[in-house]
């Protein structure tokens, strides 16, 4: 049973760094102003991607007119995808409303080896061929052809590789933090009920 909780926290945490990274529009401004995505389209990229982020969250539908047909079926699968992972997250959440207090630091303290070493694993992977993971995880997740596109497409000029490297690396340092810290609160606990 304990293992299915440390797994639940793993889970837990790697979609808190995923959310807390993802939906934080500082970031595309920034990645915008050095893709040239300002100076290709203008200052409405940022509208354009703040009405995106609202769609993929499931909060608002997608109204701009910026993409074409095969962009905005894309975004449209991104969006079940994101709220498969919504689901999963809170179903993460309720599991942990079960830990005991006497299993509590075991879980942290097991949950945050295993995913600092995962997290290792994945920084180590993405510096080697980031690449290969982002091809992987896109034939994993969609339906063949359909998250391909030409050079020239916005969805690509606006999102690029690197946004997304730089991205994934992000959600990995604080999915790292948090795992860190985990290991460090389970040992604080056990310091002080001894």
């Amino acid at each position: 049973m304990n293992h299915l909780k440390i797994l639940c926290f793993i889970l837990f945490l790697v979609f808190s760094s995923l959310i807390v990274n993802i939906f934080n529009p500082e970031y595309y401004n920034s990645k915008f102003k050095v893709n040239g995505a300002y100076e290709k389209f203008g200052e409405d990229v940022f509208s354009v991607n703040k009405e995106v982020l609202g769609y993929v969250a499931g909060v608002r539908e997608l109204e701009t007119d910026f993409f074409s047909e095969k962009e905005k079926n894309h975004l449209g699968d991104v969006r079940v995808l994101f709220l498969a992972g919504y689901s999963l997250f809170l179903i993460t959440f309720l599991s942990l409303l079960f830990i005991k207090k006497t299993e509590l630091s075991d879980i942290l303290f097991k949950s945050g080896v295993i995913g600092v070493g995962f997290i290792l694993l994945l920084i180590v992977l993405s510096y080697i061929n980031f690449e290969l993971l982002f091809t992987f995880f896109h034939q994993l997740s969609f339906k063949e052809g359909t998250w391909l596109f030409n050079a020239n497409d916005k969805i690509i000029q606006i999102y690029t590789f690197d946004l997304f490297f730089d991205l994934f690396l992000r959600i990995l340092l604080t999915s790292l933090a948090l795992f860190s810290f985990s290991i460090l609160f389970s040992r604080v606990k056990v310091k002080y009920t001894c």
